[in-house]
């Protein structure tokens, strides 16, 4: 179905290098758009309507993000930013700052809301409680760790959250983090913060979950994406996606994170599909993360003896399988959250029985099933991965590598994003970025995966670095198929108008010291 927006976008011509990702054609000189659609590619017809001659930059495939969260993302634009927060000082002075801004606004009733920290980047490693946003006073304050699966709330929020939870009981599969003498310090993890600290926090109105998912598609544009998999609850698509659908520039397509069991895939027929918005599948938690060492590992940490991390959710109650049953059978794709070695192996268990039922019955339209992160697996588990669609995210490579060898020990760092190993062992890469846990910039995404650079800037483990042709392909037609984008990620004709216009030649490029730059970004034939 084409949407209105693309039939009638006027005809446009690049001509230049065109990188296609198309096997039968890989480089083409022109490439004709009408009506939204790839008309021609190095065709000879005379060129109809705008001609954009592209000089020293290459057009290629639009850029694709396979997991983001578009609504969040939108909504921290407007919180305040403490990823480049390195101590205890710094984070203090950006809160008391906030609370300035908040203030002189005159809404008493808001929230500080604030996300992007991460022990990890200060010298202590030690993690914020309550008193560090004592500037906040009366006023409930919460700051997100970058990973979105621990929080700190003040002494304001913490009575709010008490009020209703009388004694904060521990949820499954989460902490409430606790002083000496059993008084919460105001940092939740995992399952805590997601059921205590969220249901207490006024959610926005209508009208700004709807502003925020638009500025969320202009910033997305402005990194050269032309599509992405939004990981959203079905309440806030039905709030902020639905009524102004007609209004999308990216192409999204939607994996539900509503995961209650039992669970009813018939929900995520309340979401028409077309070109522009579908409901894919939906997304369950093994696992947490690395950073805050709640990913779960076969052996314990290497710095925090005895402990393997946590299993939560389905995987805790022993439903996983079930789950990735239900959801391939209703004609979804099911998407495993899993981080630590144990948890992947568990989503590869989850898939196995899969594979025969799929077998047996006709060929879906449905995207493959997916694993989320695969940030470490053991290398008995890497053969199984053969024709497994592994949504990675390389800028949390980038991260972790900072925390990665005390928390696993030398040993173990075989495991760890093995990208190299993956596709050699018949893997299926897809990246995206997880926004808003780090920036959703493709380009830096890329640099990363061929590069090998941690976030200080030094290489770690060049040897599982991979080839551009292979991280091109990770952000453009294999992230197509792992979010089930009909028409996307190559340049044919008949396939959509999407492309990106990187100011130089990706594969001639200095990736380390001077990546190439987006300088436009084309949906459905528009330039966006």
């Amino acid at each position: 179905m084409h949407s209105a927006s693309d039939s009638d976008a006027a005809p446009i011509e690049l001509r230049g290098r065109c990188l296609t990702a198309d096997p039968r054609q890989p480089w083409a000189q022109r490439v004709s758009i009408e009506a939204g659609r790839i008309a021609a590619v190095d065709g000879d017809a005379p060129p109809r309507g705008r001609v954009i001659e592209l000089g020293d930059a290459v057009a290629m495939p639009g850029l694709i993000d396979a997991h983001i969260h578009l609504l969040m993302g939108g909504l921290g634009l407007e919180q305040l930013d403490l990823s480049a927060i390195s101590s205890r000082e710094t984070f203090e002075v950006a809160v008391e700052r906030r609370c300035r801004e908040l203030d002189a606004a005159g809404d008493r009733s808001r929230w500080l809301e604030a996300w992007g920290w991460s022990a990890e980047r200060w010298a202590d490693r030690r993690d914020p409680d309550a008193e560090w946003l004592r500037a906040a006073g009366d006023r409930p304050a919460i700051a997100w760790r970058m990973d979105r699966h621990a929080c700190v709330v003040n002494r304001a929020a913490l009575a709010m959250i008490e009020a209703g939870s009388p004694g904060l009981p521990e949820p499954p599969g989460g902490r409430v983090v606790r002083g000496a003498d059993g008084t919460p310090t105001g940092l939740l993890v995992e399952t805590a913060a997601w059921r205590l600290a969220i249901p207490a926090i006024p959610p926005p109105s209508s009208a700004t979950k709807r502003a925020a998912v638009r500025a969320a598609e202009t910033h997305l544009h402005r990194m050269g994406l032309v599509a992405a998999g939004a990981m959203e609850y079905l309440h806030e698509v039905e709030e902020a996606f639905l009524p102004n659908r007609a209004e999308r520039t990216l192409r999204v397509q939607l994996t539900l994170l509503d995961r209650e069991w039992p669970l009813a895939p018939s929900i995520a027929e309340a979401v028409r599909a077309d070109d522009r918005l579908a409901v894919i599948g939906f997304k369950a938690f093994a696992d947490g993360t690395l950073g805050l060492r709640t990913a779960r590992m076969l052996e314990p940490y290497a710095d925090r003896p005895g402990d393997r991390g946590l299993l939560v959710e389905l995987a805790l109650d022993g439903h996983l399988d079930a789950w990735a049953r239900l959801v391939h059978e209703a004609g979804y794709s099911p998407s495993i959250h899993a981080i630590g070695d144990e948890a992947m192996r568990r989503a590869l268990d989850a898939y196995e029985p899969l594979d025969a039922m799929e077998a047996l019955r006709p060929r879906t339209t449905a995207p493959p099933p997916r694993i989320e992160h695969c940030q470490t697996i053991h290398p008995d588990d890497l053969p199984r991965c053969r024709g497994r669609m592994l949504s990675v995210q390389p800028l949390h490579r980038c991260d972790d590598a900072l925390v990665i060898e005390r928390a696993l020990g030398a040993p173990r760092l075989d495991r760890f994003f093995p990208l190299r190993s993956l596709l050699a062992h018949g893997a299926t890469l897809a990246f995206g970025s997880d926004w808003p846990v780090v920036p959703p910039d493709p380009i830096a995404g890329i640099r990363a995966a061929v590069t090998g650079v941690d976030a200080k800037g030094g290489i770690f483990r060049p040897e599982e670095s991979i080839g551009i042709e292979a991280a091109l392909l990770a952000s453009t037609a294999h992230a197509a198929t792992c979010l089930g984008l009909r028409h996307c990620g190559r340049l044919r004709p008949g396939w959509h108008g999407d492309l990106t216009i990187l100011d130089r030649d990706p594969f001639t490029a200095d990736w380390l010291a001077d990546p190439p730059k987006v300088v436009a970004t084309i949906v459905g034939g528009r330039v966006v």
